[in-house]
């Protein structure tokens, strides 16, 4: 296997060098978790109905990797569609859904598209992220469309005071990165930017299995790409009851598309640019009521060319929303919130006729009550209702109510019952509809119903501890999907997805060791007959993991932390009759990060290794993985 190695000269990743201080990893356990995206609202994260993970500054500090996809493969529930290079598309799936049917936001404003319904999350730096928080199951009565599976919402950076901050890595098969962040604030405002960029061949080896030819070491042809990320977020105390955030992210990256190994595509090239804007004010109004107003803006441009076969294309979308709210509390128990939401976007394409475009219009209704009480038994409960009604200009309207609980069953060691239910949609695609020859004007909407249940439990035994373990129930009519033949899109009827969740989080010898484990089983079936003959018929669907683990665990000791992961992916079928299956996996990663202050300078010396043990896999037929593959950074910030 070959490697390339670049020594850094000067750098840091901000992620590590901000969040790296003593007393941040030694106190993260003990400040409680509030989340944002469950409800809508800042609520205490042990009272989400919802199961969620909130992954914060101790996780983007152990991380491998650059990017907010890096950050997500291993959270409990998510599959990272990964093709494979440094530089290719990676989306995320939930509970044996596709990847269109997560709902993406930045800052909680969507940013799906409306041409294909994915994100790239390899396009977001991990630099320009605070956290990350990720609540499953179908949230349509908040978010609207696409929010069947989950939601993933990603919060930028604020800036804290003044600080400088370089970076500088590489590592194998070409790869090199370079990073310069500033940043200025006080107790009124704030703002941070930053300049990244990334590159590599990724001409990686790996294992060619063709049927009725013997095995062969080839490598990754056309796979290279060049990133360049700039990000700025500033935020304004204009006064004690007024607050202004701004947040932009511009990426340009130009890569090779090598195509699946068995129909590869050696000349094929992509340039993208994108752009992604959220604004914010708050406003406080008489009686702890608050009023906000935000606003989003993405606009996307994708030049694919491919000379082999004369196609050259370009698709540019625009999207734009605006999303105010007014949060009332009723008394110390109960906050009530409405919001309407207003959205347009279209799409320009030499592929396709006229310009699609669609408007969306939607009205919510919110309601959090907590009812508490004195007592060893039964303490605390939430109650939590929601119904929102989308109106969308091309594809029709829905109503989609929602209903959760949290109950904590006994104050010592914080043991609770939570359980929701809720109906949920996705509206066809832009692709699904208007792709001239590949589509189909008459699909309709996936409309689907979601239950779960789970109990939780957290407290310090010798350390601190949070388990949780559920139940969930997905029914899933008019599922869209792609005929392998015609490639036209199609409505299945039935899908039904149930399963059982797992996750573990502790912290012990006063969080010198960290431990993290999940383990996710599902059941995603397609459940109704096209054809007396049908031979898809109660199979299960493809691309979906049935069983997928991981386990964690952070060791800090002085100056030092050491951190590795193992992750098992699964079996997937690759063809909707199951006669294809993709082998299961196993992978281990690490990394070792040593730290430094010198002055007032802080050092910063990462080393990654991914896929240790250089494990032969494809997460998606006919796109390999690569090998064991090695990355160096080395910074300074201050």
């Amino acid at each position: 296997m070959r490697h390339s190695l670049l020594i850094l000269v000067v750098g840091t990743i901000p992620a590590i060098a901000r969040q790296s201080e003593p007393e941040d990893t030694l106190s993260h356990w003990s400040v409680p978790e509030v989340i944002v995206t469950a409800t809508r609202e800042r609520i205490p994260a042990a009272d989400s109905p919802s199961p969620y993970e909130l992954l914060g500054a101790s996780d983007i500090r152990t991380a491998n990797g650059t990017t907010v996809a890096d950050l997500t493969r291993d959270a409990a529930g998510v599959f990272l569609q990964d093709y494979g290079a440094s530089g290719a598309l990676k989306s995320i799936s939930l509970r044996g859904l596709g990847s269109e049917q997560t709902l993406v936001l930045v800052n909680g404003l969507r940013i799906n598209s409306f041409q294909n319904g994915l994100v790239d999350l390899g396009l977001f730096p991990l630099a320009s992220v605070d956290k990350v928080e990720l609540v499953q199951g179908g949230n349509s009565a908040l978010y609207g469309s696409d929010a069947e599976g989950g939601v993933l919402n990603i919060l930028t950076r604020a800036a804290t005071g003044p600080g400088v901050n370089v970076q500088a890595g590489g590592g194998s098969y070409g790869y090199r990165s370079y990073l310069v962040e500033g940043s200025e604030g006080n107790a009124g405002y704030g703002i941070v930017a930053g300049f990244g960029y990334e590159s590599g061949r990724d001409n990686y080896p790996f294992e060619s299995h063709r049927p009725n030819s013997p095995d062969t070491s080839i490598s990754r042809d056309n796979a290279d790409f060049r990133k360049h990320q700039l990000y700025i977020t500033g935020n304004l105390a204009a006064d004690d009851l007024t607050r202004i955030v701004l947040s932009s992210l511009y990426v340009y990256e130009d890569r090779g598309v090598p195509g699946p190994v068995s129909y590869p595509s050696p000349l094929a090239r992509e340039q993208d640019d994108d752009v992604t804007t959220t604004a914010s004010l708050t406003r406080t109004l008489a009686g702890a009521a608050e009023l906000s107003l935000s606003a989003g803006m993405t606009y996307s441009l994708e030049h694919y060319s491919d000379p082999d076969f004369e196609s050259f294309d370009s698709y540019k979308n625009d999207y734009f929303s605006v999303n105010p709210e007014l949060r009332v509390p009723l008394g110390e128990e109960q906050r009530f919130l409405l919001g309407v939401e207003f959205s347009e976007g279209s799409l320009e394409s030499n592929d396709f006729e006229g310009e699609p475009r669609r408007i969306e219009r939607a009205g919510y209704l919110s309601d959090h009550l907590l009812l508490e009480r004195d007592a060893g038994m039964f303490d605390r409960l939430s109650l939590f209702g929601s119904v929102r009604y989308d109106d969308i200009s091309d594809v029709g309207n829905a109503w989609n109510p929602r209903l959760g609980f949290n109950l904590r069953l006994v104050p010592v060691g914080d043991l609770r019952l939570r359980g929701s239910w809720g109906s949920s949609f996705r509206a066809p695609t832009f692709n699904d509809m208007y792709y001239p020859g590949f589509s189909n004007p008459s699909l309709k909407p996936e409309r689907s119903s979601t239950f779960d249940a789970g109990i939780t439990a957290g407290g310090e035994w010798g350390g601190f501890h949070s388990i949780e373990l559920g139940i969930f129930d997905q029914r899933t009519e008019n599922r869209i999907v792609l005929d392998p033949q015609s490639y036209i899109p199609f409505n299945i009827g039935i899908a039904h997805a149930d399963g059982l969740q797992g996750r573990y989080e502790g912290y012990f010898l006063s969080d010198r060791i960290r431990l993290k484990a999940n383990v996710n089983l599902v059941d995603a079936r397609k459940k109704n007959k096209s054809s007396p003959t049908d031979s898809t018929y109660d199979k299960r669907l493809v691309y979906a993991p049935s069983q997928e683990a991981n386990l964690g665990l952070t060791v800090v000791e002085g100056f030092i932390s050491f951190s590795v992961r193992y992750s098992f992916v699964g079996n997937r079928p690759a063809t909707e009759d199951n006669s294809v299956l993709l082998p299961a996996f196993r992978t281990i990663d690490f990394n070792v990060v040593a730290e430094q202050g010198i002055g007032p300078f802080r050092t910063t010396i990462k080393a990654e290794v991914e896929n240790a043990l250089s494990e032969d896999y494809e997460i998606l037929p006919d796109y390999p993985m690569p090998e064991r593959t090695i990355r160096l950074s080395i910074g300074i910030s201050r």
